[in-house]
């Protein structure tokens, strides 16, 4: 178990080293989505070359990555 646990600790070094790869504990800590009003103005924002917008769109579906 405890040789588990050393790789586990070794993969996730490796990840943060090369990559600055972030594990996210649980969706609790992701802003909630967006009402779909919203999302349909920050869409059509972002098709006109809104940064804001498409940063927000972004933001609010990261739990769906």
């Amino acid at each position: 178990m405890n040789t588990i646990k050393k790789i586990i600790q070794l993969i996730k070094q490796f990840l943060w080293d090369e990559y600055n790869l972030f594990f996210v504990g649980s969706s609790d800590k992701l802003p909630e989505p967006l009402p779909r009003e919203k999302e349909t103005e920050y869409v059509l924002k972002s098709m006109e070359g809104d940064e804001h917008a498409r940063a927000k769109l972004i933001e609010h579906n990261l739990r769906l990555v």
